[in-house]
């Protein structure tokens, strides 16, 4: 049995002896805690970054970390969702920007309800109504604003699910020197999106995790955090 093979059992594993604490839709929590536990590193010393947080809990990346007790940044444009996001994450602090690759004037949007596209939708100028202020911002910018560049993080996690701008959000975040040791990013089987992605993690030192584990998503994780574990 190949090496790889056999930590993929091991998770499978530590899923089963996790069962009920994921809210992933495909255990993409549960691997960030597996990873984590690798080195034994402390919540405290855990960040997140949640691109596109939605409400944060339904089939929410990071609400597991944030119950045991990392420090994150939930980013959702739709302001509407932050009550729900600080009932089910407390301690993260929530951003309502959408990114997107112009810095673009501040947009009103109609709210519809379950909406988790309102980024692309600004891109595409496909929106319609004036019921929520939106403030958008370049990935640069957003970086730069918040320091997240100046946050010294053990281990730091980034989740990017935001409906067909996902490539060029890591592209820009690799570029300004934002590489946390874990991303998990959706790709909804678009070849080309699939393609663009991989090539970039491979270009900034990373490797796809598991690759015919998850449905929807890539885990890419450093090949320094991995140095001795034989994955």
């Amino acid at each position: 049995m190949s090496d790889i093979n056999s930590r993929l059992i091991d998770f499978i594993q530590f899923i089963t002896r996790q069962k009920g604490k994921n809210f992933s839709s495909d255990f993409q929590d549960l691997l960030v805690l597996y990873l984590i536990d690798l080195h034994r590193i402390s919540f405290s010393d855990v960040f997140y970054l949640d691109i596109g947080a939605f409400d944060g809990e339904t089939k929410s990346n990071t609400k597991l970390l944030n119950n045991l007790g990392a420090n994150g940044i939930c980013v959702e444009p739709n302001s509407e969702m932050n009550y729900s996001i600080l009932k089910h994450q407390p301690n993260a602090q929530i951003i309502n920007v959408a990114l997107a690759p112009d810095n673009y004037e501040n947009y009103n949007y109609l709210n519809l309800s379950g909406d988790r596209g309102i980024a692309s939708r600004i891109v595409n100028r496909n929106f319609v109504g004036s019921s929520i202020e939106i403030e958008v911002l370049t990935p640069k910018d957003f970086l730069d604003n918040y320091h997240l560049n100046e946050k010294n993080y053990e281990f730091k996690y980034l989740s990017i699910d935001i409906e067909g701008l996902d490539a060029y959000i890591l592209e820009s975040f690799f570029k300004n020197n934002f590489n946390p040791e874990v991303i998990s990013i959706e790709h909804n089987h678009d070849k080309s999106s699939k393609l663009k992605i991989l090539d970039l993690a491979y270009s900034f030192g990373y490797i796809n995790l598991f690759k015919n584990f998850f449905r929807n998503d890539f885990i890419l994780v450093k090949k320094s955090y991995l140095d001795g574990y034989s994955l």
